[in-house]
């Protein structure tokens, strides 16, 4: 693994992950490919696909993570939001994009992809599971300055 550490800021709590604009342009590619992956593995088929914002806003929404998007959010925002969230882990907890596919798939593998709506619907679902993980993962760490975010 590469180690990053001497780039990276160090982040206070997760409202700072959440809005960091750097770390959803490089969320945006590992969240891409952590679904295209996930996709494939579901369908029996190779697939690439470009995550929405629709489903990653609502994903963030279900999570209830909706207050580490920048105030007032619009749904491109709490794409942005989610797509940090990934990018952080990866860089900074070390998370590889099979982990995030495999924690997808897991939920994603109970949705007919023929269907348009299950195949939102279960899209919306396994990245609502990934953020909480994440969340649960993350969370004690920033408890406190989160605290201050939430105010």
């Amino acid at each position: 693994m590469i180690n990053f550490n001497k780039i990276l800021p160090n982040f206070q709590s997760l409202r700072e992950i959440g809005t960091d604009k750097r770390l959803a342009k490089f969320g945006d590619i590992i969240t891409n490919m952590a679904y295209s992956l996930a996709i494939t593995a579901s369908k029996g088929e190779i697939d690439a696909k470009k995550v929405s914002k629709k489903i990653l806003s609502n994903a963030l929404k279900k999570a209830k993570m909706k207050k580490y998007a920048k105030k007032r959010p619009n749904s491109h925002d709490m794409a942005n939001t989610v797509e940090a969230f990934l990018g952080y882990m990866y860089l900074y907890e070390h998370w590889g994009i099979e982990k995030m596919a495999k924690i997808l798939i897991k939920i994603l593998n109970h949705y007919n992809f023929e269907i348009y709506k299950e195949e939102i619907d279960g899209s919306i679902q396994a990245f609502s599971q990934l953020l909480q993980i994440i969340l649960k993962k993350i969370g004690s760490e920033f408890k406190s300055a989160n605290q201050k975010d939430e105010k």
